[in-house]
């Protein structure tokens, strides 16, 4: 299986990357950076480690990666990222924005 990202996951990601690279550096930020990576490897193969969330606009599944949330949806081909939420953000509201 595969995982696809959406636009705003994109963004999402570059911000992740160019927010650790400023506040912890390149080293721990690419290893932050290569984890998430692997961890929507993982989420494509098993796309139901992330809990069903019924509160966003769309129901969505979440899964926790350190100190972020990712959403996605599931399809035939793999897994969609819409998002990749901060945990201490209110994702909710968040979510309902993209």
């Amino acid at each position: 299986m595969t995982f696809r990202l959406s636009a705003a996951a994109e963004n999402d990601l570059t911000d992740i990357y160019l927010f650790g690279r400023k506040v912890f550096g390149l080293r721990q930020t690419e290893a932050y950076y290569d984890s998430l990576i692997r961890t929507f490897d993982l989420l494509s193969e098993f796309p139901t480690l992330g809990r069903i969330r019924y509160e966003v606009e769309s129901p969505a599944y979440m899964h926790p990666f350190k100190s972020h949330l990712i959403f996605y949806l599931r399809d035939d081909n793999g897994i969609t990222i819409l998002r990749i939420r901060h945990a201490s953000e209110n994702w909710s509201e968040a979510e309902s924005d993209s």
